[in-house]
């Protein structure tokens, strides 16, 4: 996971630097925090708030009694920046503060800057639905239900080319591409709500130009057959979404993480 970044820019303005904040990243990392346009080797202090944004005052410290944009404001501590007015650090952010607001308030002149989000933790993966057996096989299932789990047969050569493929809902999913050229250009919609997905290019040259639509259930998309998934794309859902490539020469055109909760690719 890329280290996080905090940037603490500042504009000059008539009355002296108003400094201004951003901050991007997740809180599994340490922050690389960069501080600039405070007052040179002057100190600033950082504030945090589990409540968010408000109107409570500096709690403490020189600057006490200045009003603040935050509810509930946790006085952190105080660093001195250099003599451009400038400072460096590395904070190993504690679980609870992720999600937290922050402001930094220059002590020398007591002017804070705007309030931004402390990044956020990454999602967790929930549990997958335990999901009841049908009491028919659904149409979709071209190579039958086996328990709650739709296979759809994409195991002849050229079968399953340039056309929708769309799992039942409410079920696990496995599209079978084993047979040579199988699912070429076909779009692969995963169940949307409930039910894992996983797609299986075995075949060679099978999955080339494939799309695959995550849903809300885990997703795993293997690239095994010779020269398959060849400039396909995979884009996530909220779950797990996971492809590998350990057919020779297999490779995806694009893996899009998107707002799973775990994702990883070895196809790109």
């Amino acid at each position: 996971m890329p280290i996080a970044h905090l940037v603490l820019l500042a504009s000059a303005l008539a009355g002296g630097p108003t400094p201004t904040l951003s901050i991007e990243g997740e809180c599994a990392e340490p922050l690389a925090v960069e501080v600039a346009g405070l007052t040179p080797r002057g100190r600033y202090q950082i504030l945090y708030s589990l409540e968010g944004e408000g109107s409570d005052t500096v709690p403490d410290g020189r600057c006490a009694g200045i009003r603040s944009d935050l509810s509930g404001v946790l006085y952190h501590n105080t660093r001195r920046a250099d003599a451009a007015g400038t400072a460096s650090l590395t904070p190993s952010i504690p679980e609870w503060a992720c999600g937290a607001t922050v402001q930094i308030v220059d002590i020398t002149t007591c002017t804070p800057s705007n309030t931004a989000l402390l990044g956020v933790a990454p999602p967790v993966c929930s549990d997958e639905a335990v999901l009841e057996v049908p009491a028919d096989c659904p149409a979709e299932c071209t190579g039958g239900c086996d328990g709650a789990t739709c296979i759809i047969d994409c195991t002849a050569p050229s079968s399953c080319q340039v056309v929708p493929v769309t799992c039942a809902e409410d079920m696990n999913c496995e599209v079978r591409c084993w047979g040579d050229a199988s699912c070429q250009v076909a779009d692969v919609t995963c169940p949307t709500e409930r039910g894992t997905c996983d797609v299986q290019c075995e075949g060679a040259a099978s999955c080339e130009l494939v799309e695959v639509f995550g849903g809300a259930g885990g997703l795993d998309v293997a690239c095994d057959g010779i020269s398959s998934c060849r400039v396909g794309a995979v884009t996530c859902g909220d779950g797990p979404c996971h492809s590998t490539c350990d057919g020779l020469t297999a490779f995806l055109g694009a893996h899009d993480c998107g707002d799973s909760c775990e994702c990883s690719s070895s196809c790109l």
